[in-house]
């Protein structure tokens, strides 16, 4: 539920959508937008990225936490994993399960000085 607010929150198109979350039989579910392509992982696994792709990765990327930073949300989990390149060229960040979540502050801009809703406990 954690992972599901906290995507939820951000509406970018750098950012893997959330269409639902739910429970099923007890089951929690979340319906993400359908992404075709591969993890920046598996990409990396072939070979180096040209520096002009790499550059415009990076932007993409960037664009995309500030936005979440923006809405109150700061991924804590940003690696090649979790980074997912679409057959069209554009990269989304997804897995927003270890997410630190905190009210904006509107007077603030874009720091994280709320108070913090959800926050992953020491040793976990």
């Amino acid at each position: 539920m954690q992972e599901a607010e906290a995507t939820g929150r951000v509406n970018h198109p750098h950012i893997v959508a959330v269409y639902d979350v739910g429970t099923q039989e007890d089951a929690p579910f979340i319906v993400s937008e359908l992404l075709e392509g591969e993890t920046l992982r598996e990409r990396l696994k072939r070979g180096r990225i040209p520096a002009s792709s790499a550059m415009r990765f990076a932007g993409e990327i960037s664009d995309g936490l500030a936005a979440a930073h923006e809405r109150g949300v700061v991924h804590r989990d940003l690696k090649p994993d979790n980074l997912f390149l679409t057959t069209d060229g554009r990269i989304k960040i997804g897995d927003f399960g270890l997410a630190r979540i905190s009210e904006p502050d509107p007077a603030a801009g874009a720091r994280m000085d709320g108070p913090t809703m959800y926050a992953t406990q020491p040793g976990t």
